[in-house]
Formats: structure tokens, C-alpha cells, sequence
């Protein structure tokens, strides 16, 4: 029995994470689905924004251990430009993450991102935190504004997407490993709409770090 489940396991878990992300109604009807285009590794685009000067970063870390508890720390640092038309932002991010382990079993684990969007006007900065069950949540703050970033679905193989809302469904992503789609709503002001695009490339660049 125990073989025949270990089977199950390895035929299945190429197919997780592989669902369609849904999206609200709402967003679903005043939203242009965009596709992520992936140029280079330093250049992607999805729908009229151009990501470019992708650094992806290199996680650096150590740790410790006593008694057969053991600690780890690590972090990372990415960044990009994401532009649209004649706007811009320039968006640095640092990731931390820690964990804690007996003998060969983790017991916790969490981690946190937080990215400043500078374009010399009022700026806009991105806080996430995650758990050991990978569920990833957040914000996208601008002084008292604060924009709610949740995962789309779970599940043992963390999040594959993300919900950004304020009192509706404003932006979405998907980044799922065979494809990865972008929606941000056509009714916002210009600048808003960039931050928005701007947290889900920051989303994309951060799913991509951790899983792959």
C-alpha cells in the first residue's frame, strides 16, 4: 500500500501547479490578459510594459547547530526596471529567509521580501511574508494606502498566483511553470496601474527565485 501512494506521488507531482489561475468577474471584464513574454533573462514583457536590467541575485547564507537543532539564514537581493510609454519605475527588493531543523525534519520556516518602486514622485513599497506551508501575503503600500496581496490558491506546492486588491479585484498573476499571465485593470490612473504591474513582476521574479 505504502508503495502503490509513493506512486501516486511521482505521477502527480508534475501536474501540480499547473491550473489556469481564475480571476474575479470583475477584473476578468475591464482587464487585458497579458501573457509574460520572456526575451532573456534580463528582458521580459507582458501586454504594453517592458521589464528590463533583470538581476535576479544570488542567495547567500549560513547557519549553525546544537544538540541536533540546526538554524539557516539566507538572503537575496533582485532587482528590475519596468517601464510603459514615457513612465518608469526602478525596483530593488531583498528577500530573507530563515529556518529551523530537527536532524532531518524542519520545523519552521518563514521568510520576508520588501521592495522600494522609486520614480522621484511619492514612492511605492511592496512587503511580503511567507510561512513553512507556502502561502505568500503582503501589501503594495504608499504611505497610509495600503493595496492587500493574497494567494490565489494553495495547496501543498505553495501559491501559483497572486490577488492584489483594494476594495475590488484590481490586478492579478499567474505564475504558473508552463505559463505565466499578467492582468491589471484598463480604468486606473496611469501611475497606480504601473505599480500594480510593477508588484507582479516583482511577484513573478520572487515565485521564480524560490521554486526554480
Amino acid at each position: 500500500m505504502r508503495l502503490r501512494n509513493l506512486w501516486l506521488v511521482a505521477v502527480l507531482l508534475p501536474f501540480s501547479g499547473c491550473k489556469a489561475l481564475t480571476v474575479a468577474p470583475g477584473l476578468e471584464a475591464n482587464a487585458t490578459k497579458m501573457p509574460v513574454q520572456r526575451v532573456d533573462r534580463k528582458t521580459m514583457a507582458f501586454g504594453s510594459y517592458d521589464v528590463t536590467d533583470v538581476r535576479r541575485g544570488v542567495t547567500v547564507g549560513g547557519g549553525g547547530g546544537i544538540a541536533g537543532v540546526k538554524g539557516e539564514q539566507d538572503q537575496r537581493r533582485f532587482s528590475f526596471t519596468l517601464r510603459n510609454d514615457a513612465a518608469s519605475y526602478v525596483v530593488n527588493c531583498k528577500r530573507k529567509g530563515s529556518s529551523v531543523s530537527v536532524g532531518d525534519f524542519a520545523v519552521d520556516s518563514d521568510e520576508a521580501v520588501h521592495c522600494d518602486l522609486a520614480d522621484g514622485d511619492a514612492p511605492w513599497s511592496i512587503m511580503l511574508a511567507g510561512d513553512r506551508k507556502g502561502e505568500v501575503r503582503g501589501h503594495l503600500q504608499q504611505g497610509d494606502r495600503k493595496v492587500a496581496i493574497s494567494p490565489a490558491h494553495g495547496g501543498p506546492f505553495g501559491p501559483r498566483g497572486y490577488y492584489i486588491r483594494e476594495d475590488e479585484e484590481l490586478a492579478a498573476v499567474d505564475v504558473g511553470r508552463k505559463s505565466k499571465t499578467v492582468w491589471v485593470r484598463d480604468d486606473l490612473e496611469p501611475k497606480f496601474a504601473l505599480a500594480l504591474a510593477a508588484t507582479c513582476t516583482a511577484l513573478l521574479l520572487y515565485d521564480n527565485g524560490t521554486s526554480g
